[in-house]
């Protein structure tokens, strides 16, 4: 019965899994409910064998490479055989759910199956349990043969209830808000009163260096057939700050945007710990911390974990060594986000929700534990390709954000979403009377502390997420972004102009990644392009600047021509223009254009000797500007080796130049070799030296 003409709204299945004595069986006995009436006991089995499940990650590589290569995919009939398998493993699941509960039973079309596992310390390392089933594949429709299935709209939902070996839960009341104490607002205060900012913070880390040390910036292309997303860095960033843009017209008294985005830089857990603490000291708190990275599951372990994720970071701009990388696990990225009392988490890396080796193998699980404050976390089942995970982050974001969903419900909107026919490109087989449609949506699953963060306790909100799955009339939302809009490119190669003009965003690339890796570290920075590109990498910086101040990076941006320094130090700047609540980590970035073209000027009206003249007129410029609270990028066209014998040649400003830092903007295969200039060996001279 629909919900807008009275009786039962939704049938709600509740499943729990009771104590299980052979932690290597492929059955649990379970305790079923319908709608709070009486438990029944009685057993699920699980329709396939470990190595059958292999078959659902080849399905996702495969659709991922076909979202990928569009019209240039040729392995179509890999994948029908594939999508066959996947519908068998959909109705076998289907069967086992309809000998547990008859839905026929309800007179309701909406169904929700919650999923819950009661997990105590002593029966943490047991290696399956009922969440190593797909069960999101049961909300479509299109795999289920049963007609009976068509007459429902399932929604699934994971929940996880801790306890101690105590047996009291484990923080399950989640961050309680008191104004008169330093802690977050909660989401749903922020959903509920439009006159507060959502909070989000973005952690993004990207490998940047091959091994031995030496860049890759921007070199290769992403490779569909791996799991790598190595080329861009704007899965996240791209939708947020698309609704963030929208949200602009929507300033408040105080000058307050919609949408307060911050990202960590670099993405490492010790710049996670800092960001979160200095901005705890001006009382800015976040709603949700995204992990924009690369997972694996480190199957060298001890015996009794067998099986442990592990997310890979940006070293720390705090530890020695330029360009190396650290690997953390989901206890010490819980310890930080459990210090600031974070209520939700999105992890847009492979496998960080794969539940079927053990539970600290599941990054999600692990971190929705040992978080205590957290309330759901949102992940990938399996291997997750470029254009699912934009379009799922997109339709994501905007459920929660624009549509002001539940966070739970806000992933199972996605989901839907996902399943848009208009997403496949038509294959090329004239066999085929029509097109085939395939379905990823499965992968992108999430985990609740049970009892809270539940959308059952919220019945207004999932009733309207249901009228609007079922075409009521109520007024929608703005539309979702759909994948054209984000400028994707689906050849398999970035967009090199990111200079972001009005109505677009600007893409995050590795490149830009790398920039701020080398600028957080040195503070002053030399960037050049020996492609002769100088006014194209000018554009992109002051791109990325006008990012900086969106993100709240800097506070201020100032634009320096070094000619005007042949003269005196004291020169006209230009300031970017940004949103005038930005309050930014640091004070300011100074960039100062076209060092190369000042330096050595000669010809006609310019006077003997100018060039000598810029860099101790910048110095005396810069002199007052603290180092902990300023950024300076100087730029130009010729060499690292040509600017710092450049500056040996200005007045012997040599102590200064040895703490710049050459970064390359146009050598997006090789980058900088950083033994060549000395970089590391200088690094501690520039953060204890004035400018």
């Amino acid at each position: 019965m629909d919900p807008e003409q009275g009786g039962s709204p939704h049938t709600i299945i509740t499943i729990v899994q009771k104590d299980q004595k052979s932690p290597d069986s492929n059955a649990w006995r379970v305790g079923l409910t319908a709608n709070g009436g009486r438990e029944r006991i009685t057993t699920l089995h699980d329709p396939w064998h470990d190595e059958q499940y292999d078959t659902l990650v080849r399905y996702l590589r495969e659709t991922g490479r076909l979202l990928w290569h569009r019209s240039n995919y040729e392995d179509g009939a890999v994948l029908s055989d594939l999508h066959q398998q996947v519908k068998s493993y959909a109705n076998e699941l289907w069967t086992a759910l309809g000998l547990l509960y008859d839905l026929n039973q309800g007179t309701s079309r909406h169904c929700e199956i919650v999923i819950r596992e009661d997990e105590s310390d002593r029966t943490s390392h047991r290696q399956r349990s009922i969440h190593s089933l797909q069960w999101e594949i049961l909300e479509i429709p299109d795999l289920i043969d049963d007609p009976a299935r068509r007459r429902y709209t399932i929604k699934i939902l994971r929940q996880v209830g801790y306890l101690s070996a105590t047996g009291i839960p484990v923080d399950a009341t989640g961050p309680s808000y008191d104004r008169t104490i330093a802690v977050p607002e909660p989401l749903l205060e922020v959903h509920r009163d439009r006159t507060r900012s959502y909070k989000i913070l973005l952690v993004i880390a990207r490998k940047l260096f091959r091994e031995g040390g030496d860049d890759i910036s921007g070199g290769g292309d992403w490779n569909p057939d791996s799991d790598r997303l190595d080329n861009d860095a704007h899965f996240a960033q791209v939708p947020l700050m698309k609704i963030q843009q929208d949200f602009t017209p929507r300033i408040d008294h105080r000058g307050i945007n919609k949408l307060w985005i911050d990202i960590v830089r670099p993405g490492s857990v010790d710049e996670l710990r800092s960001h979160l603490q200095r901005r705890s000291k001006q009382r800015v708190f976040f709603n949700l911390v995204h992990f924009d990275l690369h997972g694996v599951i480190d199957r060298d372990t001890t015996a009794a974990r067998k099986a442990e994720y592990k997310l890979r970071f940006t070293a720390s701009a705090l530890r020695p060594g330029l360009g190396h990388h650290e690997i953390s696990t989901a206890g010490k990225v819980a310890l930080v986000l459990a210090e600031h009392r974070i209520e939700y988490v999105v992890v847009n890396a492979c496998w960080s929700g794969w539940p079927r080796e053990g539970a600290y193998a599941n990054f999600c699980r692990r971190l929705l534990k040992e978080g205590r404050y957290i309330r759901s976390v949102a992940g990938l089942w399996a291997v997750g390709g470029e254009v699912l995970v934009c379009d799922y982050l997109d339709h994501f974001y905007t459920s929660l954000l624009k549509e002001r969903m539940d966070f739970d419900a806000a992933v199972q909107a996605a989901r839907a979403k996902l399943r848009d026919p208009t997403r496949w490109p038509r294959q090329q087989q004239p066999q085929q009377q029509q097109q085939q449609q395939f379905f990823d949506d499965f992968n992108c699953i999430q985990f609740t502390r049970y009892p809270l963060g539940s959308i059952i306790a919220q019945k207004p909100r999932f009733q309207r997420f249901l009228s609007q799955l079922t075409g009521s009339k109520q007024t929608l939302s703005p539309p979702a972004l759909t994948p054209a809009s984000l400028s994707l490119s689906r050849s398999g190669s970035s967009q090199r102009s990111a200079y972001a003009t009005p109505g677009q965003v600007m893409r995050l690339e590795l490149l830009h990644l790398h920039l701020e890796l080398h600028l957080t570290r040195s503070r002053i920075l030399y960037a050049y392009d020996e492609a002769s590109q100088v006014e194209k990498m000018i554009d992109d910086i002051k791109a990325l600047a006008g990012l900086w101040l969106r993100t709240n990076f800097v506070s201020n941006v100032y634009i320096y021509h070094a000619k005007d320094f042949q003269r005196s130090s004291d020169v006209p700047r230009e300031e970017l223009p940004g949103p005038r609540e930005a309050r930014g980590l640091a004070k300011a970035a100074h960039i100062v254009l076209r060092m190369h073209t000042a330096i050595d000027a000669r010809g006609p009206g310019v006077p003997e000797g100018a060039g000598r003249n810029v860099v101790p007129n910048l110095q005396e410029s810069f002199k007052g500007l603290k180092t902990d609270e300023n950024y300076i990028i100087l730029v130009g066209s010729s060499q690292a080796s040509w600017f710092r014998n450049g500056l040996d040649r200005a007045s012997g400003i040599k102590v200064w130049a040895k703490g710049v830092c050459p970064w390359n903007y146009g050598n997006r295969d090789l980058g900088l070799r950083h033994t060549d200039y000395g970089v590391v060996a200088h690094e501690a001279d520039v953060l204890g030296t004035p400018y």
